[in-house]
This record gives structure tokens, sequence and C-alpha cells, in this order.
């Protein structure tokens, strides 16, 4: 295998590997758009003071309206692919067998005790990795994926 040495002197302009661009020209468009996007975000960020963070009430409203006449079973179907399916049943908190991250599981369920007896019958999945499984903008189907952070 031969290594690369940058002090190697180019005999030719055209195929210098110290002239090359090792981007796309798309992956350069995407990321200029994606840090536009961030620097507005980070200029219109208004911070929550409210002690019972109502100032995410609209956000939460926006995100779950596209639930507003309820959850197909298709969609529940995708969502279980998507995360950690759980049930609220009389109070008491289930979880599947298996978690892809079993200390973030622990967490949620140090939660979810809490809450229980407070909940309703359910069942929700609930992401436990560190980025979002069902994203518009990626074009992923909408799913009832809750994630905790």
């Amino acid at each position: 295998m031969k290594t690369y040495d940058a002090s190697e002197q180019c005999a030719d302009e055209t195929n210098c590997k110290q002239n090359k661009n090792r981007y796309s020209k798309e992956i350069n468009e995407l990321t200029a758009k994606i840090n536009a996007q961030l620097k507005i975000s980070n200029e219109n960020y208004k911070p929550c003071y409210t002690t019972n963070c109502s100032c995410h009430k609209s956000v939460i409203d926006e995100d779950l309206s596209v639930f507003k006449n309820g959850i197909l079973k298709e969609q529940f179907d995708i969502a279980a692919l998507k995360g950690t399916k759980y049930q609220i049943i009389d109070g008491s908190v289930y979880r599947q067998r298996d978690c892809h991250f079993p200390s973030r599981c622990a967490g949620i369920e140090h939660y979810l005790v809490a809450l229980a007896p407070k909940l309703p019958d359910m069942e929700l999945i609930i992401n436990t990795r560190d980025w979002p499984q069902i994203n518009k903008a990626w074009g992923h189907k909408k799913a009832p994926v809750f994630s905790f952070n």
C-alpha cells in the first residue's frame, strides 16, 4: 500500500493531489444550505425561561398536528421499526425485550414510571438513538416516534 506524502512534488499541476477538491459541488452546496439554515435558527433563537416550559407548546402542537385525525396502524408499524416500543397499562410501564441503547431505555423508564400513574393506557415508540429517526426533510413517511432528549 502506497501512502501519500504531502512533501512530494507534483509533476503536473492538473493531476496534483494537493490541488484537488476533496468535496463535490453537491456536498458543498448542501453544506452551504445547512449552514445558512443554522445561522437563521441561531439568529432567531429565544431561550425558554418559563418554569413549566410552555414556550415549547407551539412546537409540540405543530409536531403532533399531523396526527390530529388519529394514528393509522401502518404509521405505528413504521414507527415500531424506528425505536423502542413502550406500553402503559393501568399505571404500569412495559417495554419490548430489545432495546438499542439499554442505558437510554433505563433513563426513559425512570421518567415513564413516575408519569405512568397519571397517564391513560397507551402504546408509544421512543427513539433511543442519538439522531432523529423520522424527518420529513429526508423523505420519511410520517410516523409517531418520540425522542428522549
